[in-house]
């Protein structure tokens, strides 16, 4: 038999702790959907990665040393190209340079930066060779559109007997997929 004596405790405390809810729920609707840990408004998460490229000024790239392949994608759609062809330029990016805006390798001259420029062969200022915006905007534009993806040697070549070329690892490792025929 339960002790009637605790029942309207009991029941007093749970109105209560229902009415603070309440309170709290409503309190944070009336000032925009802020959270009560911080007290300022919570950021509406853009749901598809078009909003979120979007969003992403373009300058914001060159502050970080390491980008990821979705900022490299982001980056890569922002300096002309198109849907498909700015996965596959984060690919190649994040073969030639591990996403590293900084990235120097020697193979016979010194290729540098995101897209591991060449200066044997391209004319690029020092400054724009480093900073991950101009570095994509110049591959775009100058490499991309006189030689199509024959630029990158990651797009190219299979190294020591390799199945796969150096790119399609980024591509199975972002998407379960590969949408490359050559890369299955």
């Amino acid at each position: 038999m339960p002790n009637t004596r605790l029942i309207p405790a009991l029941v007093c405390c749970l109105a209560a702790a229902a009415l603070a809810a309440l309170a709290i729920g409503e309190a944070g609707a009336a000032g925009g959907g802020s959270s009560a840990a911080s007290g300022r408004p919570a950021a509406a998460k853009p749901k598809t990665f078009e909003a979120w490229c979007e969003a992403q000024p373009k300058r914001s790239f060159d502050r970080k040393r390491k980008l990821t392949f979705k900022q490299i994608r982001c980056l890569a759609r922002k300096s002309g190209w198109g849907r498909r062809n700015a996965v596959r330029a984060a690919a190649v990016a994040m073969a030639e340079s591990r996403g590293l805006a900084r990235a120097v390798e020697y193979n016979g001259g010194w290729a540098r930066g995101l897209f591991q420029i060449d200066r044997r062969y391209w004319e690029i200022s020092e400054r724009c060779v480093f900073r991950a915006s101009c570095n994509a905007r110049f591959a775009y534009r100058k490499v991309f559109d006189l030689l199509g993806w024959r630029g990158w040697s990651t797009y190219t070549k299979r190294r020591g007997g390799q199945r796969h070329y150096p790119y399609c690892y980024h591509l199975r490792k972002r998407f379960k997929r590969s949408f490359e025929r050559r890369c299955l």
